[in-house]
């Protein structure tokens, strides 16, 4: 299992996140300008959810799912 951190809480990470947490994967945080979609994906991953990008946490992986 891989401690993976989303940011971005688009179509893209909504997609990604939901097959990392199926194959095992743990979802710890999801980062977003947007504090109404980082924190509706971070709920349906059951992850934190952040704005600021400078509050990053420690991670295996950091995927940055964005335009």
């Amino acid at each position: 299992m891989k401690r993976i951190i989303l940011i971005g809480a688009g179509n893209i990470a909504h997609h990604l996140g939901h097959a990392l947490c199926s194959a095992g994967h743990q979802i710890l945080q999801v980062i977003s300008k947007s504090e109404t979609n980082a924190k509706y994906l971070a709920e349906k991953l059951n992850a934190e959810f952040e704005t600021d990008i400078t509050k990053i946490r420690k991670a295996d992986f950091v995927i940055i799912a964005v335009n």
